[in-house]
């Protein structure tokens, strides 16, 4: 009987144990870190297996619920939502934050990782992808982790900078070498960004050296295609592939992000894409039109303005450019002849 009622104790007691861990010293109970770290602050294995760690990598510890133990699944958002995608990618950064807690000073982050904490642009497929890409110029140092992927670099070619605390492959270098695993298009998109009109990353000059020194190097082709395809002064992506597909349609280069002028002369605001001798404008509306509805008033205003002053206005959204859709081209085609322009 004694013995039995010692079992009850010992299984309430464990229960209770579970229900109520002991709390977490304050540097370690709000962000990740390494099994080391906790054995400095006198934190057992047992306290490690409880509910409210988890680990994210082998090695790592992270409060429960947190983003670096999160999953696409636990995502609320939609995936036509720009706020899953800014999700996403904070779930990316949290990662490498954690994984940071034992990586050494040989070890960089790269690839789609570097992409997310530099905030350059990727297709969706790629950019849900949450394994980590690391990247170091010795193989032994490669960690061998679940959710982690490796990386080669040739001995003193990788150029790395520091963001937040963790080491990660500079932007050109992360777009040079985002190149073969991108199409042509993602990395025109890319090299766009880097040139864009509001704080650019680069130059164009900085990009052709960029692109010298990747030669012999994976991906270097379709940068060399890319190159002459990239202009600067850019405000977003989807700018960027409505320009490439009016290209690819045989149709003249629009010129980006320059003044629309009234009849005298006076700017009316920056237009998207234009054709300032054949006075058409087309227009891409993105997100901020929905949430910026004062903004949005004011550009309808702008608009109308110039279409009574003879401009040929083109409004193309998200849809217009999905599966395949040759509406936009149809439109600005039709817009362009309208205006004078001979095939």
């Amino acid at each position: 009987m004694l013995w039995r009622i010692e079992a009850l104790r010992s299984k309430v007691g464990h229960h209770q144990l579970v229900r109520n861990p002991s709390p977490l010293p304050r540097e370690l109970h709000s962000q990740p870190f390494s099994v080391a770290d906790a054995r400095t602050y006198g934190l057992g294995p047992e306290r490690l297996r409880r509910r409210d760690l988890a680990a994210p990598f082998f090695g790592i510890r992270a409060p429960i619920g947190s983003e670096e133990t999160l999953t696409l699944e636990d995502i609320q958002t939609k995936h036509d939502d720009p706020r899953y995608w800014e999700t996403v990618r904070r779930l990316v950064i949290a990662r490498s934050h954690a994984l940071n807690r034992r990586m050494g000073l040989r070890l960089a982050f790269s690839h789609l990782t570097a992409a997310q904490i530099h905030g350059l642009y990727l297709p969706n497929r790629l950019a849900e992808d949450l394994t980590l890409h690391v990247t170091t110029e010795r193989a032994a140092l490669r960690p061998k982790l679940e959710g982690v992927r490796n990386h080669l670099f040739p001995e003193g070619r990788a150029k790395i900078v520091v963001v937040d605390g963790i080491r990660v492959t500079s932007p050109l270098e992360t777009w040079c070498t985002l190149a073969s695993l991108l199409s042509l298009e993602s990395t025109v998109v890319i090299g766009d960004q880097l040139v864009q009109r509001q704080d650019p990353i680069a130059n164009i000059k900085e990009l052709e050296h960029a692109v010298k020194s990747h030669a012999g190097r994976h991906g270097a082709k379709r940068l060399r295609l890319a190159l002459p395809l990239i202009r600067a002064n850019t405000d977003s992506p989807m700018e960027t592939k409505l320009r490439l597909r009016i290209i690819n349609a045989g149709l003249p280069e629009p010129r980006v992000n320059i003044p629309i002028k009234n009849r005298h002369g006076v700017s009316l605001r920056l237009g998207d894409l234009v054709y300032p001798h054949l006075k058409v404008l087309v227009e891409y509306d993105g997100w901020r039109h929905r949430d910026d509805v004062t903004q949005y008033q004011r550009d309808i205003e702008v608009l109308q303005e110039a279409a009574e002053d003879g401009w040929r206005v083109i409004r193309i959204h998200k849809g217009m450019l999905e599966n395949g859709s040759t509406l936009a081209v149809h439109q600005i085609r039709s817009a362009l002849v309208a205006q004078g322009w001979k095939p």
